[in-house]
């Protein structure tokens, strides 16, 4: 426990490179460990609680390896990189954070980072990735094998005016997202900045929308994302339909049930059936009286 106002970190990497950083136990501090222009450094297995800003802070920072580490009630972001490319975020376990599990911010271009395996809960946002305009970009991240809980928004790509291109959104569990399991939220239409991005293969259950896109283009979401969701029942179905028929195309789907929960499939479908047994033998047997009163009448 360093301290827990500005500038305090449990351990701090300046200018540093090939340093380990492994198994310790860091409580109460602003950051818990800040890297601040420091290159092929591994943080491994530490744990990280009650941080007063962030659990770990890469800020300019690159080629680094952020693996097994347990962070929890950080009071803003669990892991945040900003300006920082081509590092490894891969199994950490994240719980009970105030603001971002995994978050890449672009204060100049940001490429090359990869997230896998990581277990996110209770954040309001799993992963989120913001460029944070000035001309600066995101691209060519990769997003895969996460498990986020229990988050207001699973993963959210957010531009304020530049580009987020090139991103991989894939086999990734959103279980339980109040608002959305993955967003991609565009600024502009006139000029697009959330482009060519993919999201294939994920699994988004009990949450409100499984995918939304707003102002963003050529994005390809492929039909094996699985969803079950309270308003996308019939959300993969309809995916593939407008990819067929609107290809490039930004699409926006949600539906508002009637009922938050399925019914079961099986006692559904035999109930449809009934109900249009009841319905054809009504039609046919009102058209049997009509003939037969014309032909009366003739």
């Amino acid at each position: 426990n360093s301290g827990s106002v500005l500038g305090d970190a449990g351990v701090q990497l300046t200018g540093v490179a090939n340093v380990t950083v492994q198994n310790n136990n860091l409580h109460g501090n602003y950051n818990g460990i800040l890297l601040d222009n420091s290159y092929n450094n591994n943080l491994f297995f530490n744990n990280i609680n009650s941080s007063g800003l962030d659990g770990i802070s890469l800020d300019g920072s690159d080629s680094n390896v952020i693996s097994n580490n347990t962070i929890t009630g950080t009071t803003f972001d669990s892991i945040y990189l900003v300006s920082s490319d081509n590092n490894f975020v891969d199994d950490n376990v994240i719980d009970s954070g105030g603001d971002d599990g995994i978050s890449i911010e672009a204060a100049s271009a940001v490429t090359g980072n990869i997230a896998r395996r990581n277990n996110i809960t209770n954040t309001p946002y799993g992963f989120y990735l913001y460029d944070g305009g000035d001309w600066n970009a995101i691209s060519f991240i990769t997003i895969s094998d996460n498990k986020i809980k229990n988050c207001t928004e699973g993963i959210l790509l957010e531009t304020g005016g530049q580009d987020i291109f090139n991103i991989t959104i894939r086999d990734n569990i959103v279980d339980g997202a109040n608002d959305t399991g993955i967003d991609l939220y565009g600024y502009s239409l006139v000029t697009p900045q959330v482009f060519d991005n993919t999201i294939i293969g994920n699994t988004i259950i009990n949450s409100s929308t499984a995918i939304y896109t707003y102002r963003a283009v050529n994005n390809l979401i492929k039909d094996k994302n699985i969803t079950k969701n309270f308003r996308n029942r019939l959300t993969g179905a309809l995916f593939e339909y407008y990819g067929k028929s609107l290809p490039g195309k930004a699409v926006r789907i949600e539906e508002h049930p009637k009922y938050k929960t399925d019914p079961v499939w099986a006692s559904f479908f035999t109930a449809s059936i009934i109900v249009f047994g009841i319905l054809i033998s009504g039609f046919l047997f009102g058209s049997l009286s009509f003939t037969n009163i014309f032909t009366n009448l003739l």
